[in-house]
């Protein structure tokens, strides 16, 4: 019976902090730049998170001891030109996913630009990214969540909009 107890506790305790982890936070920040070819971006991010400028790259993370950046680079907006942006492809996924992956595809819609939004699991593992790419005849935009599915980066990723100046 202890130990039924015991384990009851534990698998209520992992529900908990699962579900917490999932759920949007209240306190954010905003930020906005005039990036690359002159599109002014702007986005609301989670204050658990660190911002960092990173060459061609908006990043959000948690605090790094890397001595070279200073988060983990978990959601990232990558800027680039389109001559120099190239797409992932499934066999990529496939290898760095072990061949246990599971790629979904979907447009959707980010400040009035289609997207093409691109989720790639690991049914049997724990890896997942999320890609989600605008592109523009001067830019392309790749916003990237490389950590987990949550409702804190789909906050983020709906509020972002991006315009030329």
């Amino acid at each position: 019976m202890k130990q039924k107890n015991i384990l009851i506790l534990l698998l209520l305790t992992i529900s908990i902090i699962s579900y917490s982890q999932n759920q949007p936070q209240n306190d954010w920040k905003k930020y906005s730049e005039v990036v690359d070819n002159g599109y002014y971006i702007q986005f609301d991010y989670p204050s658990y998170l660190k911002f960092d400028r990173i060459e061609n790259c908006l990043c959000l993370g948690y605090d790094a001891k890397n001595q070279e950046y200073n988060n983990t680079m978990d959601w990232g907006i990558w800027i680039d030109t389109p001559e120099n942006y190239s797409e992932q492809d499934e066999n990529f996924y496939k290898k760095e996913f072990g061949n246990d992956v599971v790629i979904k595809k979907e447009i959707i819609t980010i400040s009035n630009n289609k997207a093409f939004r691109k989720i790639i699991r690991q049914p049997k593992g724990e890896k997942y990214e999320e890609s989600i790419v605008i592109k523009f005849k001067d830019c392309v935009f790749e916003i990237t969540n490389r950590k987990s599915e949550s409702k804190d980066f789909e906050r983020f990723y709906k509020s972002i909009t991006i315009t030329k100046k």
